[in-house]
Order: structure tokens, then C-alpha cells, then sequence
């Protein structure tokens, strides 16, 4: 069932990813998940598509300058 941040409801994935993200760059996860949306805008994506990445591994935040 998915969980709910902010009031809004979000696939498992994306609080996965949140996660991941929060241990790779040793942030909160409310900044993790910031960043998470943040980087999505850049590359033109829905958040949902990006999580997928981070949580297959297919997408580090270690490779953005």
C-alpha cells in the first residue's frame, strides 16, 4: 500500500528511493526527497520514473556535479 508524504500518496518505490537517496547523500529524508523531485525537474521526468531508477540502480545522485 502506497504511503503518504505531504498529503500526497506515492508508490512504494519513491519512499525506497527517498531512502536511498537520504543514505548516499547522508541528508534528511525530506531534503532526500526534495532532492529526488528537484533532480526529476531537471531531466524532464515524472518523480515516479526517477525513483525506478535510483531503486534499480540504474541512477546515482553521486553523478551530478
Amino acid at each position: 500500500m502506497p504511503g503518504a508524504v505531504w498529503g500526497y500518496f506515492l508508490p512504494d518505490h519513491v519512499h525506497q528511493a527517498t531512502g536511498m537517496a537520504a543514505v548516499q547523500l547522508q541528508v534528511s529524508v525530506d531534503l532526500a526527497f526534495a532532492l529526488l523531485c528537484l533532480e526529476a525537474e531537471i531531466q524532464r521526468v515524472p518523480v515516479t520514473d526517477l525513483a525506478a531508477r535510483v531503486v534499480s540502480r540504474t541512477f546515482h545522485f553521486e553523478e551530478r556535479p
